[in-house]
């Protein structure tokens, strides 16, 4: 498991005891509208919050796509002119003639700029255990794609995002963009999506997330709400500050919207493995 060390800087503390109550209300109170919530009405679920990005908000979010199929796959973000960072699990078993990048456009199977991934680097330490009646494990997950040629990077449109070296606590307020499922047909989305969340102490997401899912200190995790979160085909997208300082990296979700936490990979615990790879020029 890759670390940043123990002199990092924290940028915000852990919740109080007050405030740890507070949301534990919160959880209990959407349990119990899930519980009184109707299959019907969580077919009308926007889980992604509903909100659709236009053209400039996001310009570092790229859509991952699978070659043979020329659909979308994951999310990723531009950190350097010729490479994209997006999580492990979406490499898992891959070659880098299996998948190709779109960046610039919030609809990239119609518009963008297309990029060949010429390797594929995935994490050393990468773990992904999810068997029948067994904790689901997925750590370490985070890759790193080298494009075939560089981005050309275009201002308010195709940009590099920086990333955050500091170490995140709970409290801070941030988006999730993707293009992953927006209702329970688990299709992806054809426009770029994002939600607006906020981190929560790890030890409550360690208590709130269901089916035995592993969490570790170099996870982040959020909450939004029930039908706000992060879904299927997210994985791999950035998760930003509202300054656009990218924290973290879409991991896994348990299920999709339904009031439970969102787990991130935390981009402080893995910056040192980015910046042995790539010559990162924002941070």
């Amino acid at each position: 498991m890759q670390r940043t060390g123990t002199n990092e800087k924290r940028k915000r503390n852990v919740l109080t005891i007050e405030q740890k109550m507070e949301m534990l209300k919160q959880f209990e109170k959407f349990e119990k509208q899930e519980k009184a919530t109707s299959a019907d009405e969580h077919k009308n679920w926007r889980v992604f919050g509903g909100e659709l990005a236009k053209n400039g908000p996001f310009p570092f979010q790229v859509s991952v796509r699978l070659t043979r199929k020329n659909t979308h796959h994951c999310g990723g973000s531009i950190i350097h002119y010729y490479w994209i960072l997006s999580a492990g699990h979406c490499v898992e078993g891959k070659q880098a003639t299996d998948i190709y990048v779109v960046t610039g456009s919030t609809e990239p199977a119609k518009s963008g700029y297309k990029y060949n991934v010429a390797t594929i680097v995935l994490n050393e330490n990468f773990i992904h255990m999810s068997e029948h009646n067994k904790p689901f494990i997925l750590q370490n997950d985070v890759s790193l794609l080298k494009l075939r040629t560089p981005v050309k990077l275009i201002p308010g449109l195709v940009q590099i995002v920086p990333l955050e070296s500091a170490v995140i606590g709970a409290g801070v307020k941030c988006i999730a963009s993707g293009y992953g499922a927006t209702s329970t047909s688990w299709k992806s989305s054809d426009r770029l999506m994002f939600v607006n969340v906020e981190t929560i102490d790890i030890d409550m997401c360690k208590a709130r997330l269901i089916h035995g899912a592993i969490v570790g200190d170099s996870n982040l995790c959020t909450y939004g709400g029930v039908g706000r979160a992060v879904c299927y085909g997210d994985s791999g997208g950035p998760l930003v500050t509202l300054d656009h300082k990218q924290i973290g990296l879409t991991s896994f979700v348990i299920p999709c919207a339904k009031g439970l936490p969102d787990a991130y990979v935390r981009i402080s615990s893995f910056l040192g493995w980015i910046k042995a790879h790539v010559p990162l020029t924002t941070n």
